[in-house]
């Protein structure tokens, strides 16, 4: 079979995708990955063969627009940013990259925010998958929408409140979206769509890259949408010398990470991260991302580093403080850690109120974020019993096998995918 994946974002975003084509080629499929070109190079080290579905885009373009990790009006002010800049300008080139590609392909598997995917599938009838990362993003009347920083409510009347912000949510993303993806269509030739973001997904099979035991299904949810655990992408990198020699030279430390996005809008979050265990018998390991973030005189009992692989540090630390994509809340679920959620946007607000529905989180608000905050926070985590709870979801989590499974859903339909007989 010959496979076309087709992906945007940030690493989280990436990573996932490049574990599915990994596994997919193993089994003896021929894949073809189309993404930024940011991401080309990673792919062709793995001998992946990569087209470009947009122009070159930097995750340091934050810069020009720090409005991205806003959470006003529950993150459809960033959704309105997305749109107008990232998304706008490179519709017309995805789909002639897709359309010219599916030609050659059987099937064709998107990231349900690549919202020209749908209108490929119209000019080509290639066969469609839809893969999304994370739960915030599918309505149901028994949770709450991404950007909602609370917790699903229950009961009669509590599924009427869920079920009342999805739609209100959905308004505003209608409302922000329509404008340029109508004109979109338009030029497409095709009539446009009653809901761009969360109605155009494949009606065959979506498949959801998390663990059950981060969000399980619930009952109202469409018996084509399947879950099958986090895909991991396994990284070749190894721990550096210097941040092996501080691992195994006290206790476990305290992780502070900002991702590959948030690092850029990081603030005072590394510098309170140092003033929360500073003088204590505390330890920690902050992942900067980059120099400008590095804290001047640090302690001994911290160190500063550029990177280092989640999945190969988080086994060797006491609990993690992140932004919660949905990346790092896979390995740290795997790592069977606790977190301290410091989330931004997008997904990130209902991941964490996840993540603290499981007993595994405290969530602290972008305003509560002081180094008081984060002690606080610790200390609370021993007392609510997080530690204990995560690493027996942990257990459960590495049992799992996402990318497997995500595999064989897509060799297993009982529908066979259309083959170009090339």
């Amino acid at each position: 079979m010959k496979v076309l994946l087709a992906t945007w974002g940030s690493r989280g975003d990436f990573h996932p995708f490049l574990s599915l084509a990994l596994e997919l080629q193993k089994r003896g499929h021929q894949v073809t990955m189309g993404a930024n070109p940011y991401w080309a190079q990673e792919c062709q080290q793995r001998g992946i063969r990569f087209v470009a579905t947009e122009t070159f885009v930097s995750p340091e373009v934050i810069f020009d627009f720090p409005e991205i990790l806003s959470h006003q009006k529950m993150g459809v002010t960033a959704l309105d940013l997305f749109v107008k800049h990232f998304f706008a300008p490179q519709l017309d080139l995805t789909v002639e990259v897709l359309s010219r590609e599916a030609q050659q392909h059987d099937l064709l598997i998107a990231h349900h925010f690549v919202l020209a995917a749908p209108v490929v599938v119209a000019k080509t009838a290639i066969p469609f998958v839809t893969v999304t990362l994370a739960p915030g993003v599918i309505r149901s009347r028994y949770t709450a929408p991404a950007g909602a920083y609370h917790q699903p409510f229950s009961g009669t009347i509590g599924e009427w409140l869920n079920n009342f912000f999805w739609k209100w949510g959905e308004k505003w993303c209608q409302k922000t979206v329509r404008p340029t993806l109508d004109l979109f269509y338009q030029r497409q030739g095709l009539p446009p769509h009653s809901n761009y973001l969360f109605g155009a997904w494949s009606d065959q099979l979506v498949l959801q890259l998390y663990s059950e035991h981060f969000a399980s299904n619930p009952s109202d949810y469409p018996p084509h949408f399947h879950q099958t655990g986090f895909c991991f992408k396994e990284e070749e990198a190894a721990l550096s010398s210097e941040l092996s020699f501080f691992l195994s030279s006290g206790e476990k430390p305290w992780l502070f990470t900002l991702g590959t996005v948030a690092i850029y809008e990081a603030g005072d979050f590394y510098r309170e991260a140092v003033a929360s265990v500073a003088g204590s018998s505390e330890r920690a390991v902050l992942l900067i991302g980059r120099e400008e973030n590095r804290p001047e005189n640090l302690p001994k009992n911290l160190i500063a580093v550029l990177y280092a692989p989640h999945e190969k540090l988080m086994p060797y630390c006491k609990g993690v403080i992140h932004q919660c994509g949905i990346g790092g809340v896979g390995q740290a679920m795997r790592a069977g850690i606790p977190s301290v959620a410091c989330p931004y946007a997008f997904d990130q607000p209902n991941n964490a109120m996840r993540l603290e529905g499981l007993g595994i989180a405290v969530v602290l608000k972008r305003n509560r974020r002081t180094a008081n905050d984060f002690r606080n926070a610790f200390r609370k985590l021993e007392r609510i019993g997080a530690f204990e709870r995560a690493r027996e979801i942990g257990v459960k989590v590495r049992s799992e096998n996402g990318v497997q499974r995500a595999c064989e859903m897509i060799e297993k339909q009982k529908t066979p995918w259309r083959t170009t007989g090339l």
